[in-house]
């Protein structure tokens, strides 16, 4: 089973540090956890070194609080256009190539 909206950004931390539990006994790809669309307004806000660091954050949070639950990850979904070239996202706005 995999989540469709469920387990993006924005369904997981609404609010900036509050965050909500799942709870499902059936084997889970976790779907997305950095993605260029349906992720919380309060990232638009952020500076390049705040986003980066909260990105971090997030996965490293949502990947610790389900370790054992999710059997694999989509960690970074559609980060190129379909003609091969970066998605202008916040993420490549704000972060770069890197």
């Amino acid at each position: 089973m995999t989540p469709e909206n469920e387990m993006k950004w924005e369904s997981l931390e609404r609010n900036r540090g509050q965050y909500h539990a799942r709870r499902n006994g059936k084997s889970l790809r976790g779907h997305t956890l950095v993605w260029h669309s349906q992720h919380p307004s309060w990232l638009n806000n952020l500076s390049a070194d705040e986003l980066r660091t909260v990105v971090r954050n997030h996965i490293t949070t949502v990947m610790s609080r389900y370790r054992g639950r999710i059997r694999a990850w989509d960690v970074v979904n559609e980060a190129f256009n379909e003609d091969g070239s970066r998605r202008n996202s916040i993420f490549q706005q704000k972060l770069g190539d890197g």
